[in-house]
């Protein structure tokens, strides 16, 4: 079941994208044909956006992330800027996703404001390694959200693994933390995550 508060404070968000995308002509925002109820809402694939769409629904999938995404406060600079903010738009996204009526929506109004490492927009018709997109947009979040603890997506992806260090021939011990997003996992001769993630940590 849906948080009411959550529906409440997000519907009229929903609604006035919406009208915008219906006042400037965008097609592109949205196939207009609604969706039935008991199904999920869509991305629209740009080209090779697969990789992104992938992600972002993983994301939604994850009710409490969404919640926190969606009642996230923006700096004042996001609300004077809500079309080229990420953060803004990553709201959006995950509210129409959740809660509208359509049958697909468009990742466009983010991508277009998304670059890459190098300054230049990323673009949507070469396929990204799926890991490094979500890298490229923690960092770009990071500057939405000047004290990590108020990042919704560093507070359910970030984690600490910390190693520690013992001397056979003396009585020294030290360890040191690394922070990580992810793990790289090998897939190979594993059949299950769970045995993936114990190969990780034997090595």
């Amino acid at each position: 079941s849906t948080n009411p508060i959550i529906y409440e404070n997000v519907m009229k968000t929903i609604e006035s994208i919406q009208q915008m995308a219906f006042d400037l002509n965008v097609k592109e925002m949205a196939y207009i044909e609604p969706k039935d109820n008991k199904l999920f809402c869509g991305l629209i694939n740009q080209g090779a956006t697969c990789y992104m769409n992938s992600l972002i629904q993983q994301f939604v999938m994850n009710k409490e992330l969404c919640e926190d995404v969606i009642l996230s406060k923006e700096t004042k600079e996001s609300l004077l800027n809500t079309q080229i903010s990420i953060h803004h738009q990553l709201k959006l996204l995950f509210a129409n996703l959740l809660f509208s009526n359509l049958k697909a929506v468009s990742t466009k109004p983010l991508t277009s404001i998304t670059n890459d490492l190098t300054g230049q927009p990323i673009q949507t018709n070469v396929q990204m390694d799926v890991q490094e997109y979500f890298n490229l947009l923690l960092l770009h979040l990071e500057s939405y959200f000047p004290k990590e603890k108020y990042n919704p997506f560093i507070n359910h992806f970030h984690f600490k693994i910390q190693s520690n260090f013992i001397c056979k021939d003396c009585p020294h011990k030290s360890s040191s933390e690394e922070v990580y997003n992810a793990l790289n996992l090998k897939v190979k001769d594993q059949h299950t995550l769970e045995s993936s993630i114990e190969s990780f940590f034997k090595e």
